[in-house]
């Protein structure tokens, strides 16, 4: 399964370097071939990993993936893509820390105790940044416009009208 995954991988990578040239294509072939080399890597023992273990770095290569379709489509780094690619990708290595047991308090105390904290620093840092923002105008980030994903929508065309 890891080699069809790779091979097909590479097909896309093909496809999307000579024909399409879409972002969502570089994504799936970059993340089927990541993938398939870290399953194949797990299947033949060269990491001694089970999937209950390494279930969050499939979120690193998702992030590393998505940060690098968005380069590959804007030729730069575009905030519409790096911070979710990096979200997902810190995401992941915050989950491998408790899948791997290199923290030894459980995921479920971290997020009961976590997530509400977690939620009003990120309420206070907003407040704070639109107070910033207010008062120093070349804060605020004019890079993306509305209408910059568009070309990324998939179409599908009604058969037998």
């Amino acid at each position: 399964m890891p080699v069809l995954a790779f091979v097909l991988g590479i097909i896309s990578l093909v496809f999307t370097f000579v024909y399409s040239h879409k972002a969502y294509h570089l994504f799936l072939g970059l993340f089927l071939i990541l993938g398939s080399i870290f399953v194949f890597l797990c299947l033949k023992n060269i990491v001694s990993w089970t999937i209950y273990q390494w279930w969050p770095l499939l979120g690193v290569l998702v992030g590393f993936s998505s940060f690098f379709a968005g380069k590959y489509k804007y030729k730069k780094i575009k905030i519409g893509y790096a911070i979710p690619s990096l979200s997902i990708f810190l995401f992941g290595l915050w989950l491998s820390l408790f899948s791997f047991k290199i923290v030894k308090i459980s995921f479920t105390t971290v997020a009961l105790i976590g997530a509400p904290l977690f939620m009003i620093l990120v309420c206070i840092f907003l407040v704070a940044l639109l107070l910033v923002q207010q008062k120093y105008k070349n804060l605020v980030v004019k890079d993306d416009s509305s209408d910059s994903f568009d070309d990324d929508e998939l179409t599908v065309e009604k058969s037998g009208e």
